[in-house]
């Protein structure tokens, strides 16, 4: 019997290599992308957290409120750093990759380290572009 994977070309096996530890990588260390059961449980919590948010919005005091808006803020950032991690990563896999394993919490650093230099250079690196010959922003 033959599978779909013998039918693809030994070239297209060895250049989808990359993404696939890419993928398994990002998996293990962040949560699995884009698989669809994943995007149904997901969805299903966010409408959970909006109904529970509702009503908590009922009951709850202004600065309980304003947390639990802080924390949503703060995961949507981090979600959109790790896509966008993921998404400049794909386009600089090397042509081969290690069979070695790769450390979970590895991937979580190099999160956290993007989360940081953004935070911290994107600043700094605009400051030009917000003062041209000394005058001010805002």
């Amino acid at each position: 019997m033959v599978t779909g994977w013998e039918m693809i070309p030994e070239t297209a096996k060895a250049i989808s290599a990359p993404l696939t530890k890419l993928i398994e990588v990002v998996a293990a260390g962040c949560g699995r992308l884009n698989d669809p059961s994943q995007i149904r449980r997901t969805a299903a919590a966010q409408g959970d957290a909006l109904v529970l948010m509702q009503e908590a919005k009922a009951r709850a005091s202004d600065i309980a409120l304003r947390a639990a808006q802080r924390t949503i803020d703060v995961e949507v950032r981090r979600q959109a750093n790790i896509e966008s991690i993921v998404a400049k990563a794909q386009h600089q896999l090397p042509a081969a990759v290690s069979d070695e394993p790769v450390e979970p919490d590895w991937v979580a650093r190099v999160v956290e380290f993007h989360a940081i230099l953004t935070r911290h250079f994107h600043p700094i690196l605009t400051h030009p572009l917000c003062e041209p010959c000394g005058s001010r922003c805002g």
